[in-house]
């Protein structure tokens, strides 16, 4: 591996703490002595590194804490669909927020969102708004919040972002998020307008805004979801003038230390279904799976219990002469097999059309052992379980909440504010995840990821905060420094 002369010294004491490290793992009764005389050389150690010559940049160990974060989950938000509206005349209305953010040659008023970083995230299975939900709360993967249907939402057991500032005195806010617990304030109403009118009421009575408001906007999703393509091109426009509402208008929450955060949980999938199919249409085929418990969202359904009867079942399901399942997978303890289509059983993954890294890594990520995960085809777009198609709620039939293929799997991850680099590094953490939303939402905030689940993701705001002259952070030094907080 090609090494820069210049990174020698600090790899040198990043392996020299390392060793460290090890030796207090292996020696776990070492003497008060030893340890202080440890301590003493590590000390040298990194005074050697800091008094080295001066890089052009330094990463600090911590960011400086923001006075709040205002985290944006906007359903159904694609990437290709934010940067479309970014650069229409659409988002560049008098009560706009969003290409301000983004552009600060955009800048006419004194916003302090100056900079900002736009990347993708990949997002989570099964293809639900509550498991997308729990994990941009929690920082942790379905697997692991345990919320795959809407009716798990209520059964979330693990710390989210509002109940960890509470412990640590700092106040939430929140709307649109079924799942507060925590907040000092829930925004009530049916709609994204009615939504913001009460956190906005309850705002003005504030003599300070929260540390952290968490807003999730559903308006842009059901005007997709309706087939109306007028409304879901304005809808999208109607939320950035509430955020305008919101940070720059009667909520004034935005300053100089405010943070924005800005993600989706699911997109609309970029290829449109031809054929719709509900639960009773599969279980006609296969009465079989009438007994099994089957869940259906929009890109894929499964078992959590099956036997090699039902595995078959699953895997012989047809619409006419086509089979409506391009891969059925199944989870073991020994990792993710393919399932083959008239015997049932299990087949070594990677065989194609199923050899999708992602794919592979956002089933592990929801699946437990003992699941079976059937991926349709492309022309087939499964009704949720929860979906009624009701006549009061016109349904597109064709559109897809996320799904399985890669470019489907991408959200758009946008973070602004003072001291983000446009051009920070992220390469050796690619690709970012939907987990790391929460722990970077905490890194901003001055609070330790550790007050999350031990699964949750990344905290990147040490990458994104450390480039004062827009250079890349070192991982190296990253590295250097937690194993040096472990070993002391």
């Amino acid at each position: 591996m090609h090494c820069p002369v210049h990174r020698l010294p600090r790899m040198i004491h990043c392996m020299y703490l390392k060793q460290i490290a090890s030796v207090f793992a292996a020696q776990p009764r070492i003497s008060r002595q030893t340890s202080l005389l440890v301590g003493v050389l590590t000390g040298l150690v990194l005074c050697m590194g800091a008094c080295a010559p001066a890089r052009r940049s330094q990463v600090p160990a911590s960011p400086a804490p923001a006075s709040r974060v205002v985290l944006v989950a906007i359903d159904g938000l694609s990437n290709a669909v934010l940067t479309e509206y970014l650069i229409s005349s659409s988002s560049r209305g008098p009560q706009r927020v969003l290409h301000r953010v983004v552009d600060a040659s955009a800048l006419g008023t004194p916003l302090a969102l100056q900079r900002a970083i736009k990347r993708t995230a990949v997002t989570v299975l099964p293809t639900t708004a509550e498991s997308a939900n729990a994990t941009i709360l929690t920082g942790t993967a379905p697997r692991t919040h345990g919320v795959r249907t809407p009716q798990d939402s209520q059964s979330l057991q693990l710390p989210s972002l509002s109940e960890v500032l509470v412990q640590k005195e700092k106040r939430s806010a929140s709307m649109g998020f079924p799942e507060a617990r925590g907040a000092a304030f829930v925004a009530i109403g049916h709609t994204d307008q009615e939504r913001m009118a009460s956190l906005l009421a309850w705002l003005a009575k504030q003599t300070e805004p929260p540390a952290l408001l968490a807003l999730r906007f559903d308006s842009l999703l059901v005007a997709k979801r309706s087939g109306n393509a007028a409304l879901a091109e304005r809808s999208l426009a109607t939320i950035d003038e509430l955020l305008f509402k919101l940070l720059a208008g009667p909520g004034r929450v935005l300053d100089g230390a405010t943070y924005l955060v800005l993600t989706s949980g699911h997109s609309i999938s970029s290829k449109l279904a031809v054929h719709t199919l509900g639960r009773e249409q599969l279980l006609a085929q296969e009465p079989l799976l009438s007994r099994t418990g089957l869940h259906v969202s929009d890109g894929l359904l499964w078992l959590s219990h099956h036997d090699r009867q039902s595995a078959a079942a699953m895997a012989k399901l047809r619409i006419g002469e086509k089979d409506l399942l391009e891969t059925v997978l199944m989870m073991t303890p020994d990792g993710l097999r393919v399932v083959e289509r008239q015997s049932g059983l299990p087949l070594p993954f990677g065989d194609p059309p199923s050899s999708s890294l992602l794919l592979a890594e956002r089933v592990a990520g929801f699946a437990a052992p003992g699941y079976l995960i059937g991926v349709p085809q492309r022309e087939f777009r499964l009704r949720r379980d929860e979906e009624t198609g009701s006549a009061g709620e016109p349904r597109d039939p064709k559109a897809v909440l996320g799904g399985t293929r890669d470019e489907d799997a991408l959200v758009p991850l946008l973070i602004a504010g003072p001291g983000i680099s446009p051009s920070a590094n992220l390469t050796s953490l690619e690709p970012l995840h939907l987990q790391d939303v929460a722990p970077t939402v905490l890194g901003l905030l001055g609070v330790d990821r550790a007050a999350l689940h031990v699964e949750a993701g990344r905290n990147l705001a040490p990458h994104l905060l450390a480039l004062a002259q827009d250079q890349p952070a070192d991982p190296q030094l990253i590295a250097c420094r937690e194993v040096s907080s472990r070993a002391q």
